[in-house]
């Protein structure tokens, strides 16, 4: 998009589908968000349909044209929106999920059981056997505990599970060339079973002496490491390819310690789109292409690995795909401006927060906001938007904007992965609606939540009766 002196920038690829029109508003698949905002209200998501295809298309592409053998595992924790999947579902993915809920929103969307991958460090009995008796395609497994559960459960049901061991690697390779991302890692043992320790080799042995249970291979998740720590791209992709390499090794020790090959490789996810704005956890502004991360892991696998033995490939990205097809609209509301002292400056309210977004506030996560109605409109001054919550929650910090008024459309972007599904409603405000669109029609796809919704799961007990009216007068 070329940049416009002293308007605002809209800092996106030329194939966007984000657009400014001849009024000076921001379109999103060519439809005026200001028209958007009056038909569906705000604050309201909306979803690009084409941004998500394209995306998934280019990382697809990435990786297929460097791989024999290659196929993406939507991680639905970024997005769980039913029609998003869909979305996945018509452009070829698995379906990643770590709960029921997620479950049964991936079924909602269409998706056969053999196409899913179940995730997660805690998975009850109830839904390990839920996942053996409905034949999920692929449970990857946390823990050795977990392991021989889910023997005993195929077992009962006499059912065969296909399943990956989540290994956790040592990082040993990257003490000298990223200490900082090993003393952050060295200490989390949430996932996985650890390779240093033996347990890793210990798992994989049990599961293949497994009669109702069919080791398939190894789950490993890379990451992105822009959280907690100051972030590199190039040190990225060297932490990338060190990672990489000892999972490589481990299935190499596999297949000579224990007979068996290792038919399948899931890495996990954790690549992000490189965006021309700021973005990410203080403000990230180099991010690797998805062809340096693809050439990166897959030239580590083919030279490790013979090639009559190349396992299967499986990524789960999430934010790659979603995050720059989903942007959030707003409201402007009250508009305070202090002329001097503490707090100077100009303080726009919206009427969304950003606990609809929570991770600005847990990680200052940065998303560009520009004023959707007023787009080539000259800049006049730096304000804070900030959310409709009882807490200092800043939707967006001294944002150089154009004159602002009560009811502009200030649209937040790059909210598609881990905004609505972390959402909260804080302040006992409801959620807003989401909208998906593309060139030809606009549907919503969450209806906007009400304050019965917010209600409708509490309850007062019997006993907790109000004083009668004239027991507080005499009080």
């Amino acid at each position: 998009m070329t940049e416009r002196k002293n308007m605002m920038t809209l800092d996106v690829p030329s194939d966007s589908a984000l657009g400014i029109n001849e009024k000076g508003h921001l379109t999103i698949e060519n439809w005026d968000v200001v028209r958007l905002a009056g038909k569906y209200g705000t604050p309201t998501w909306i979803v690009s349909d084409s941004t998500i295809r394209d995306n998934y298309r280019r990382l697809h592409k990435a990786f297929n044209e460097r791989y024999p053998s290659f196929s993406v595992a939507f991680a639905t924790k970024a997005n769980h929106a039913p029609a998003v999947t869909r979305i996945m579902l018509q452009e070829g993915a698995r379906i990643d999920f770590v709960s029921m809920g997620q479950y049964h929103l991936a079924k909602m969307a269409g998706a056969k059981p053999d196409r899913l991958v179940f995730n997660g460090n805690n998975k009850t009995l109830e839904e390990l056997e839920t996942a053996v008796s409905d034949g999920i395609g692929l449970i990857n497994i946390d823990s050795i505990d977990e392991l021989l559960t889910v023997e005993e459960i195929c077992r009962g049901l006499h059912k065969r599970a296909k399943i990956n061991i989540r290994i956790r690697p040592a990082y040993s390779k990257l003490h000298d060339k990223d200490p900082q991302f090993v003393i952050a890692n060295t200490k989390k043992n949430k996932f996985g079973v650890d390779i240093a320790s033996g347990q890793a080799l210990e798992a994989c042995k049990l599961a293949i002496g497994m009669k109702d249970v069919e080791f398939v291979g190894l789950h490993h998740h890379v990451g992105w490491s822009a959280y907690g720590i100051p972030y590199n791209r190039m040190r990225d992709l060297e932490r990338v390819k060190t990672e990489v390499t000892e999972v490589v090794e481990f299935a190499n020790k596999v297949s000579e310690k224990l007979g068996v090959r290792v038919s399948m490789l899931d890495l996990g996810g954790g690549f992000r789109k490189p965006r021309p704005h700021l973005f990410g956890p203080d403000k990230v502004s180099s991010i690797p292409d998805i062809n340096e991360y693809a050439q990166v892991i897959t030239s580590v696998i083919k030279k490790e690995i013979p090639h009559a033995d190349l396992p299967e490939l499986v990524i789960e990205p999430g934010g790659y795909i979603v995050t720059d097809a989903v942007t959030l609209l707003s409201r402007v509301g009250n508009i305070k401006d202090v002329k001097k002292g503490i707090g100077k400056g100009k303080c726009v309210a919206v009427d969304s927060n950003a606990y609809m977004f929570v991770r600005k506030l847990i990680f200052n996560f940065y998303h560009q906001t520009v004023i959707a109605n007023k787009m080539l409109a000259p800049l006049r001054e730096v304000v804070d938007i900030v959310g409709n919550t009882c807490a200092y929650d800043y939707v967006g910090d001294k944002v150089k904007v154009p004159h602002i008024e009560r009811g502009d459309i200030v649209a937040t972007l790059d909210q598609g992965s881990y905004c609505e599904t972390i959402s909260t409603q804080y302040c006992a405000i409801p959620r807003p609606a989401v909208v998906i669109a593309n060139k030809e029609v606009t549907s919503v796809i969450k209806r906007r939540e009400t304050s019965e919704d917010v209600a409708a799961l509490y309850a007062i007990p019997d006993w907790l009766d109000l004083p009668a009216e004239e027991d507080c007068d005499s009080a």
